[in-house]
């Protein structure tokens, strides 16, 4: 026979209970995350695949390189990292020349003006521009699917949570385990 409670005790099997919504509830959360994540990492991916299967190769040379700090990767205490964007001149394969700059900025890009690099750009689209890398090609896209599957792992382990929770609520509850 379970022990008696006051009248102001709340109930054990109660707490269980909403605990195991709230276990539910970010379960759920890590689940969709994690979809929303592997298949933007997914279309990034067949973008690079497809980018780097059609994508012609030149030599190009930094002809600016900006520097700013960004606001937007400041840890707490500390100044707003610096970032670079390079900007690149190359000649395409029909001999016409093109300046481009980068549309991500990078704490990595440490170029220097008149520095030669190796890029890959869309034949369609020369604008359209990847600095020949592996963390130039594929750097965004695997870490957006590294992310997907950490959540996906996270809601793993919150749903093995729920379903410890699930288990025998009135010996948990007699035990003071909630």
């Amino acid at each position: 026979m379970p022990p008696a409670q006051s009248q102001d005790a709340p109930d054990p099997l109660t707490a269980i209970a909403q605990k195991l919504a709230l276990v539910r509830k970010v379960g759920k959360l890590f689940f969709w995350v994690a979809v929303v994540l592997l298949v933007a990492g997914m279309v990034l991916l067949v973008r690079a695949v497809v980018f780097v299967s059609t994508a012609k190769q030149a030599e190009a040379v930094v002809t600016e390189v900006e520097s700013h700090r960004d606001a937007r990767r400041r840890a707490p205490g500390r100044r707003f990292p610096r970032v670079y964007t390079p900007t690149f001149r190359f000649t395409d394969t029909t001999g016409r020349q093109h300046v481009v700059r980068l549309k991500v900025s990078s704490s990595r890009y440490d170029y220097t003006v008149g520095e030669r690099v190796t890029i890959l750009y869309d034949p369609a689209a020369p604008e359209h521009v990847r600095v020949r890398s592996f963390f130039g090609t594929w750097g965004v896209t695997l870490l957006v699917l590294a992310l997907g599957l950490g959540a996906g792992f996270f809601a793993c382990v919150i749903s093995a949570a729920a379903k410890t929770l699930e288990k025998r609520p009135e010996e948990r509850a007699a035990a003071g385990d909630f």
